[in-house]
């Protein structure tokens, strides 16, 4: 587990940190959160989660997710719902270098409609 986010991050830009301490005062009475590793598909992000919530940080945006229940996801910043988009990855193994037989492995990407744009329809190869 990693708690100190900016010894996961590096340098943390003002929002985010700004952010992370509206987290922590909302949703865990003033405690530092703690932040472990995590996937959202295919997409690395950080994960922390209390009795009833799931808080997934993807970039510089945090989404709340219920733990139990019915729901939809909602950005953290703003409030809005997120969304997805469909994301086709290139599958790259042929016998030359980016060669394939035309087959794409497509994912449901998720992003905030007023904090992120939507995510490019073209995502980066596969490469076998």
């Amino acid at each position: 587990m990693v708690s100190d986010i900016k010894s996961v991050f590096g340098v943390v830009n003002k929002p985010l940190e700004e952010l992370i301490q509206r987290l922590s005062r909302e949703r865990f009475q003033g405690k530092e959160v703690t932040w472990e590793e995590g996937h959202l598909n295919s997409i690395p992000v950080k994960v922390a989660h209390d009795a009833q919530d799931n808080y997934i940080m993807k970039g510089d945006i945090i989404y709340v997710m219920r733990i139990r229940g019915e729901g939809d996801m909602k950005c953290f910043g703003c409030g809005s719902d997120i969304l997805s988009a469909r994301v086709a990855h290139p599958v790259w193994d042929g016998p030359f270098p980016c060669s394939g037989d035309g087959r794409v492995r497509s994912e449901e990407v998720p992003y905030c409609p007023k904090c992120e744009k939507e995510p490019n329809y073209y995502g980066t190869p596969v490469k076998k």
